[in-house]
């Protein structure tokens, strides 16, 4: 925000009225597409909006920067790693209906592409994680109870495999990508191991000093989601990774800063009522929330 060239417009990218408006009067030449409703577990109860925001907003910015003629000289949209089955899998198999519409966004980025010859770059990216990350996610979630001295939750026996990468090396990842990548290809952003949901509860448990404890006296193993995705979740990030980008924060640095940063104060931003649904196990999306500012 200290940038001179920094501009922030509150709007909906579905309004193609107003993207399109912005593209013009700001001389905009290149889009990044980061603007997506997230959080597996929302999806189960708000799937329709998920495809209002993931999908129609998407083939919205595609069409707004069609119509500019030519001057958007790139297009990078931010899909997800749960896309496809495995590492190896060369088809699309989303899994719930998160994964679904943005499966369905890179396709209609595949036919703008191909049809139009609208250059598009894809990029697959796992957990992002780090100070400042909604509490409806594990790692804050599990800080926040932890640091009340409360038990995290545990979906199910919580051997459901994640991978994780901390946000400023993501940051830094679409940095490489938008200065040195290729339209046309797909950049994969994560860490080469992944972990288990428990074991990362244990993780932040022994941050926080509570590892010589009984694990029922730190973890609540409770109903799992209506589906889990069981698949192991390593990512192949060499094709990001020969771009010159590599990670810089460790898995513990990156647990220690979120346990310095989840105290009283820096989460009193999501308003008590929002903090108490977090002591459910499955506390489904706030309500109070419009689209417009999730």
């Amino acid at each position: 925000r200290d940038c001179k060239n920094f501009k922030f417009v509150r709007g909906d990218i579905r309004s193609k009225a107003l993207v399109g408006y912005l593209l013009r009067e700001e001389r905009i030449d290149t889009v990044i597409n980061l603007a997506a409703s997230t959080h597996v577990d929302n999806s189960y109860v708000r799937s329709i909006a998920f495809t209002e925001n993931n999908v129609v907003g998407t083939h919205t910015l595609l069409e707004a920067a069609r119509e500019t003629g030519g001057q958007v000289r790139l297009f990078i949209q931010a899909s997800t790693d749960e896309v496809r089955e495995s590492e190896d899998s060369r088809i699309m198999s989303p899994n719930n209906p998160y994964a679904c519409t943005k499966a369905a966004a890179e396709f209609i980025c595949r036919a703008y592409s191909t049809t139009f010859g609208m250059p598009i770059i894809t990029t697959r990216g796992c957990n992002i994680y780090g100070p400042g990350c909604h509490p409806e996610k594990l790692i804050p979630k599990t800080c926040i109870l932890l640091g009340r001295g409360q038990p995290a939750y545990i979906h199910g026996d919580g051997q459901q495999r994640r991978n994780y990468i901390y946000v400023s090396d993501c940051a830094r990842a679409f940095d490489f990508i938008l200065h040195y990548g290729t339209p046309g290809q797909v950049y994969k952003i994560g860490a080469s191991e992944s972990r288990s949901v428990v074991d990362t509860v244990r993780d932040l448990a022994n941050l926080f000093g509570f590892a010589h404890l009984p694990e029922d006296q730190y973890m609540r193993f409770c109903p799992g989601r209506q589906f889990n995705d069981d698949r192991d979740t390593a990512i192949d990030a060499s094709k990001l990774m020969a771009l010159g980008w590599a990670p810089l924060v460790s898995w513990d640095e990156g647990l220690r800063r979120c346990k310095d940063w989840y105290t009283e104060d820096n989460i009193r931003r999501w308003g008590s009522g929002y903090l108490e649904r977090l002591e459910m196990a499955h506390p489904g999306p706030d309500r109070r929330l419009s689209v417009e500012s999730l």
